[in-house]
């Protein structure tokens, strides 16, 4: 999913305004406009996303993060236990084989709280093992091609 920028508004205030509206608000309404969630997250489909702040990320929620493409909602596939900016995320979107660029606390905006007016994990009930076992799959294979640990690039 990505969020464009709002004809007429300068490159990055879109982002100053969602981040301000997270900071604010209990949560935000987003509308999924991308496939690279499926089945989980379909074009069309509303999310609430709330801040890191009020409900802080796990391993396997759907978060919405700034990265070099831009905004995106992907999965999240690895997180330090003890979270900070040397130790970064990694995510995923559910219909990639590779994990996104490394992504820093700053760059995490929020995650995803409600999918159409279900939790997440009330709609994915049945598919809680198969999540796990991607994004378990996903954090493996990240630590084998050296990107948990290897700070030479920018996060």
């Amino acid at each position: 999913m990505s969020i464009e920028e709002c004809e007429g508004w300068e490159a990055g205030t879109s982002e100053a305004v969602l981040r301000e509206c997270l900071n604010t608000f209990p949560h935000i309404r987003m509308r999924v406009t991308g496939t690279c969630m499926a089945p989980d997250l379909h074009p069309g489909d509303i999310v609430s996303i709330a801040s890191p702040a009020r409900r802080p990320p796990k391993w396997g929620d759907i978060v919405l993060v700034r990265n070099q493409d831009g905004l995106r909602l992907h999965r999240l596939v690895w997180r330090w236990p003890f979270a900070s900016d040397r130790f970064p995320w990694l995510t995923k979107a559910d219909h990639s084989v590779h994990c996104d660029p490394r992504v820093s606390s700053a760059n995490l905006l929020g995650t995803v709280v409600l999918i159409g007016g279900a939790s997440p994990a009330a709609r994915m009930e049945n598919a809680w093992f198969g999540k796990t076992a991607r994004s378990l799959m996903a954090g493996l294979i990240a630590w084998g091609q050296g990107r948990l640990f290897s700070w030479s690039s920018s996060a």
